[in-house]
């Protein structure tokens, strides 16, 4: 999700060690968890197949645009990347943006309704709307580069890419509706948990004559599930919406654009580190990812029941 007006701001030895070493981590990352969660049997539920899912998204990103976006920024000035690269960092902020999403209504379903979600949640529906995710987020991000490629000359796809009205528009339209909003039910399906663990937890400990013990840990255990979840969500959207706001303002004016490169610039850095850091913050929080990995095994956080 990022416009040609900034990569001369990202261009440079300093710039191509950034991009290797970002885009590399992310890689590594990413691509060990989503083998941790396919070489074991016990983690085929319906949130681990939207983990490995998002996970992979951690993989393509990285090798498709934060390397060739960074490390080899020299080539953006062909006609192809000139067009489809941005549309390509867009696609995959739209598809991390909807797996996170995924990953909190799915925590919303299992502490409102658990025995429903036990019933009726199944991997193979999960998979439909997981391919639904990624082709959407591929033909919404895609399709402006599809339908402007090759109409004009090298040299003016940067001022087409950056000076169209309809453009603009249609951007702001695809960030409220593909970024923004899932942002909201993000928080929404955060505050609606943690409510709903606290009136419970508050009920409970007032019937003090029938309380167990096993009713007692229960409790202690979504507390802690609520505020490990706030850990993940309030990383992702303080790393990202920065960047989506200063990215608004700078296509919405030129000038503004300029003074905000730098800006930008060093956002694009910390949103673009989130697909990097996502998976070791669910490594350490989710009990059952973190006992398939032999080395964090005995750490004791639980997040998922």
């Amino acid at each position: 999700m990022e416009s040609n007006k900034t990569n001369e701001t990202v261009q440079g030895p300093q710039a191509d060690i950034i991009g290797i070493c970002l885009g590399s981590t992310t890689i590594v990352t990413n691509l060990f968890m989503v083998l941790v969660i396919l070489s074991n049997k016990k983690l085929k539920s319906v949130i681990f197949t939207i983990l490995s899912s998002m996970f992979l998204v951690g993989v393509l990103s990285a090798s498709i645009y934060i390397l060739p976006r960074w490390a080899f920024a020299a080539f953006i000035g062909d006609s192809f990347f000139c067009y489809i690269l941005p549309a390509v960092g867009t696609a995959f902020v739209i598809n991390l943006n909807m797996h996170q999403c995924l990953v909190c209504i799915d925590r919303y379903m299992a502490v409102t309704r658990p025995f429903q979600y036990k019933l009726r949640a199944q991997t193979r529906y999960v998979i439909i709307i997981l391919l639904l995710v990624w082709l959407t987020s591929i033909l919404t991000a895609l399709l402006p580069a599809t339908v402007t490629f090759g109409q004009d000359p090298i040299n003016q796809c940067q001022s087409q890419l950056n000076s169209t009205d309809l453009r603009m528009d249609y951007l702001v339209g695809l960030t409220t509706t593909f970024i923004l909003m899932p942002m909201a039910v993000i928080v929404f399906c955060y505050l609606r948990i943690f409510y709903i663990i606290k009136s419970r937890s508050s009920i409970i400990f007032h019937q003090k004559n029938n309380v167990t013990q096993y009713k007692s840990n229960m409790i202690a255990k979504n507390i802690k599930a609520a505020q490990q979840m706030a850990v993940i969500t309030t990383f992702y959207i303080i790393a990202f919406l920065p960047f989506i706001t200063v990215y608004l303002m700078s296509h919405s004016n030129p000038k503004l654009g300029r003074s905000l490169a730098l800006i930008l610039r060093l956002l694009f850095i910390v949103a673009f580190a989130v697909p990097a850091i996502n998976p070791i913050l669910y490594a350490y929080y989710v009990t059952s990812l973190r006992e398939a990995i032999p080395f964090l095994g005995n750490l004791t956080n639980d997040m998922f029941v």
